[in-house]
């Protein structure tokens, strides 16, 4: 288990738990065209940490992209607090 990907799997974790606090983030990130993709990514995240799944280098990968996505509409989303 490489610690980059339990930190990725962490994060995207926190995300989910926000959900509940902010429905700007749901809103956001089904906005987007791959959004069910995002959501996918979610959820291998919380499977991965409950050691439902296993991750195999395509898996990890989805994993980073997906975060990157997710970070950037983010950042848009508390840049537009200002």
């Amino acid at each position: 288990m490489s610690s980059s990907i339990l930190e990725i799997c962490e994060r995207l974790s926190e995300i989910k738990d926000q959900f509940e606090e902010t429905e700007e983030i749901v809103e956001a990130i089904s906005a987007r065209e791959n959004a069910e993709d995002l959501f996918v990514a979610i959820s291998m995240a919380i499977a991965y940490l409950e050691g439902a799944i296993t991750l195999d280098e395509t898996g990890e990968s989805y994993l980073q992209t997906s975060i990157r996505e997710i970070e950037r509409i983010l950042e848009k989303i508390e840049g537009g607090d200002d």
